[in-house]
């Protein structure tokens, strides 16, 4: 088993625990109730739109774009705590002055050949990537309280390829074209790429952030998490 772990807080990188340690060594994200709507609410003069996952293999994303689209221009997004969401297809809102309560874990589709198709996702320029969700804007406050990130889905990944990384790969969050950004106390489990990409971004703080790739079924002294990168960064001048 081979694993590549992250540990961020401001610029510095530290070594944490193992993603079995973790209770991820199984593959799977944590478990949901089945709901799958979105609840709007005026909160002071805010809204505030909650977003319940619908359980099992059922995709949230349209759920999930709502949600921003309602709560955009000062709202808050609320992904509770337990709630796991199934993305099963590319995702970017494009979002100003957004507060994210991401509480809860989305977790990527372990679908490689639906992935693998270019439709499917968003091209990354630089090396010929690909993004699944990429978050563009203004004023987004992202706050994991410890609870909540990704969960990417990608040793999957890792074990069709063997260490022989191909092209299609999505990287599970990207952030394009964006200004004044905090995430915070969020993590990203099983990237099937970079963890986390920032292109075209200013002024962007992050602080206790994890990244953990493991290759469940690799050999002994094998690397089968190539490219799991924790951050990358083009044309990003303030990171801190």
């Amino acid at each position: 088993m081979r694993t590549s772990i992250l540990y961020a807080t401001g610029s510095a990188f530290f070594a944490t625990l193992s993603l079995a340690q973790q209770g991820y060594g199984s593959g799977l994200g944590p478990s949901s109730s089945s709901n799958g709507s979105v609840q709007v609410q005026n909160i002071a003069a805010h809204k505030q739109c909650t977003v319940y996952a619908h359980g099992g293999n059922v995709s949230d994303v349209p759920n999930i774009l709502q949600a921003f689209s309602v709560c955009d221009n000062g709202g808050t997004v609320v992904f509770p705590e337990g709630q796991n969401y199934y993305i099963a297809s590319k995702l970017n809102p494009v979002v100003n002055d957004v507060t994210v309560e991401w509480r809860g874990v989305w977790t990527m589709s372990p679908d490689i050949t639906y992935w693998r198709q270019p439709q499917n996702t968003y091209p990354i320029a630089f090396q010929n990537h690909h993004a699944s969700f990429v978050l563009t804007g203004d004023g987004i406050h992202i706050d994991g309280y410890g609870t909540g990130g990704i969960f990417g889905n990608g040793d999957t990944w890792y074990t069709a390829e063997a260490g022989d990384t191909q092209p299609g790969r999505p990287m599970p969050f990207v952030f394009w074209n964006v200004s004044d950004v905090t995430v915070s106390n969020f993590y990203v489990y099983q990237p099937p790429l970079w963890s986390l990409n920032i292109m075209n971004g200013t002024n962007m703080y992050f602080t206790n952030i994890t990244n953990n790739a493991t290759a469940t079924q690799a050999p002994y002294g094998e690397n089968w998490v190539q490219n799991t990168d924790g951050f990358g960064t083009i044309m990003t001048p303030t990171i801190l």
